[in-house]
Order: structure tokens, then C-alpha cells, then sequence
């Protein structure tokens, strides 16, 4: 007896040094997170930048200016390492964002539980899994539990934007649908992704540029419309410096900053029916949607963690929760080496 009483002795000491460990671990997470929102953010604003060299409205060039105001303020919080002003800062940054979102007419509100979910979705992300309840309420484990499972739902997160992203490129012109469209990948897109409601336009419209022959594929652009089915980024040389259209290997005159009189060049026409405009455009919401819908929650879940952890209780039934490689798991168990 006293030789078990031993090795159980020396096993709860060998579990309280691996979960001073995994709490130590913990301790940057809010600092950890808090860069990767500044990196998204601070690739938000360069990119937008790019989209309106050649020019954009107020209502995209204004959020970009207080973009970029409040990157150096959210670096400086970062430095300090409190949470107070990491937290402040990043919810300024946020609001900028979030008006980029609206001028590109995306949406960037939070996640509903089983939004729209489909099959595309779920064969492209991994489970977050169910929430295990075996951690009593206010414990360490619970805690633990609560951060990964947002860790968790941030990469599915990154899955639906990629997804919608992917989407978006699908989308025909009304007046031409073939390759390197795929009409069947499209009918997917609008029946079973997760953004699938934010796939058509106005009115029911499940189709870009609906000008007939006005539209860019009579313009020319072989180098994007002769590519294989599924090929649906643009060329390199057919992106302008200036950010805007593809006229660098379309056959027609871009639109004027100011007074275009053209039908293809008013409103929503203008990027709807240009190749370059409408991917860079899709591009830039989808950054924004990944600072906003992904990153933020992430860093805000990384502030409840630092702000609950000094007052979480240790379970006494349930064994110590360890992180590491292999997820949040007992630290009684071992991780699983697979073949």
C-alpha cells in the first residue's frame, strides 16, 4: 500500500508541475492574440490602401484612415501588456473594421450558433466538438476549456470566410457562365454554404453584371477566361498598380474616377463587372471578416481567460486539465502518438 500510495503521491506532483506549465503557457495568450489581430488588421489597411490607389469613395477611404490611426495605439497596448488597454484599443480598432465590412457590403457581425451551417461547411471545417461539462463551474479546467474551445472555433471560423471567399470568385456574370466558372460548384455555393444568404444581390439576383453585353467577357480578358475550370484568381498581369481594373489584358477603356457616363461604370456595375475589382474587393471583406468575425472574438476570449484566471479553483474530483499539442486534455492522460 505504501509503495502505491507513493506512486499516486508522485503522479498528483508530476500533474501540478504539467499544469503550472500549461498555466504558465496561458499567461501570454492575450498579448499572442492581440498580435495576430494587429497583423490582420495592419494587412486590412495595406490592402485597402492598394484597392484605392486608383481612387475609392469616402465611405472606404475614410474607415481606412481611422484604420491605420489606430494601429499605433494598439501596438503601444500590446507593449504595456495590460489588459485594460489592450482591450480598449483593440475594440477602436474593431470599429474600423467593422465600416470597411459595411462599405464593401459584407457582413462582419458575430457568428449565430448554427448559422445556416451546410454541407460545404462542415466537410471543410474541423469539429469543434461538444463542450465537455465534466469541469466543474468556476475551475481551472473549466477556464481552460472555455479558451480552447474558442481557439476552436476561430479556425472554423477561418474555414466559413475562406469558403465565402471561394464563393464569391464563383460567381458568373449574367451573361456568360461557363469555364472557367463551374456551374456546379455555384449551385453548391448557393445551396449549402454558410454565407449563402450573402451570395446574391439585390432583388434575388444570383449573377454579376446583369448587362447583357455589356458585360467584361466581350472585352476580351483571354488570359482569365481561357484558364481551366476552377482556375478563378486573376492573372498577374492583368492587376493594375493602381488596384482597380483589369485592364491591363482587357480590351477596354476603365472606368473615370469621376463622371462616367457608361452604364458598366455606375454604382455597383462598376466592380460588379470588372474581373480585377470584384477579386480584389472579395479579398479585402474577407481580410476584414477574418480581423472582425475571427480574430477579436479570439482576443476577447483571451482577456476573460486573463481576467478569471487568478480567482479559478482547482477541481477536487476531477484531475488537472493540461494543454499541449494534443489539445486540452487530463493531465493523467498521456498523449496519444500517432502512426
Amino acid at each position: 500500500m505504501k509503495k502505491k500510495s507513493g506512486i499516486f503521491t508522485g503522479l498528483l506532483a508530476l500533474t501540478a508541475v504539467l499544469t503550472l506549465s500549461a498555466n504558465t503557457a496561458f499567461a501570454d495568450e492575450l498579448v499572442d492574440s492581440a498580435r495576430i489581430f494587429l497583423q490582420t488588421s495592419t494587412d486590412t489597411y495595406n490592402q485597402g490602401m492598394a484597392l484605392c490607389r486608383g481612387g475609392c469613395g469616402p465611405e472606404l477611404s475614410a474607415p481606412l484612415g481611422a484604420l491605420n490611426a489606430s494601429l499605433v495605439p494598439l501596438r503601444n497596448a500590446i507593449d504595456s501588456g495590460a489588459t485594460s488597454a489592450i482591450v480598449n484599443a483593440s475594440a477602436n480598432t474593431n470599429n474600423s473594421v467593422l465600416q470597411i465590412c459595411a462599405a464593401l457590403g459584407t457582413d462582419c457581425g458575430p457568428l449565430p450558433t448554427g448559422m445556416m451551417e451546410g454541407p460545404i461547411s462542415a466537410n471543410s471545417n474541423q469539429s469543434m466538438g461538444a463542450a465537455d461539462d465534466s469541469c466543474g463551474p468556476g475551475t481551472c479546467c473549466a477556464l481552460n476549456q472555455f479558451y480552447y474551445q474558442a481557439e476552436q472555433a476561430r479556425n472554423f471560423c477561418y474555414n466559413i470566410v475562406n469558403e465565402l471567399l471561394g464563393c464569391r470568385k464563383e460567381t458568373p456574370f449574367c451573361d456568360y457562365r461557363d469555364h472557367p466558372f463551374t456551374s456546379a460548384n455555384w449551385q453548391r455555393c448557393l445551396n449549402e454554404s454558410y454565407y449563402r444568404a450573402g451570395l446574391r444581390f439585390a432583388g434575388g439576383r444570383e449573377c454579376r453584371c446583369p448587362l447583357g453585353l455589356l458585360s467584361q467577357r466581350n472585352g476580351g480578358c483571354d488570359q482569365f477566361f481561357g484558364q481551366d475550370a476552377g482556375y478563378l484568381n486573376i492573372p498577374e498581369d492583368c492587376n493594375q498598380p493602381d488596384g482597380q481594373g483589369c485592364y491591363g489584358c482587357c480590351q477596354h477603356t476603365p472606368c473615370l474616377l469621376v463622371g462616367d457616363s457608361r452604364t458598366s461604370c455606375q454604382g455597383n456595375n462598376q466592380w460588379e463587372c470588372d474581373l480585377c475589382q470584384w477579386t480584389n474587393k472579395a479579398e479585402e471583406a474577407a481580410r476584414s471578416q477574418r480581423v472582425t468575425v475571427c480574430d477579436k472574438a479570439l482576443l476577447d476570449a483571451a482577456a476573460v481567460f486573463r481576467q478569471q484566471w487568478p480567482t479559478c479553483t482547482t477541481d477536487p474530483i476531477d484531475p488537472p486539465i493540461c494543454c499541449d499539442t494534443c489539445g486540452c486534455h487530463s493531465c493523467l492522460e498521456l498523449c496519444p502518438i500517432w502512426p
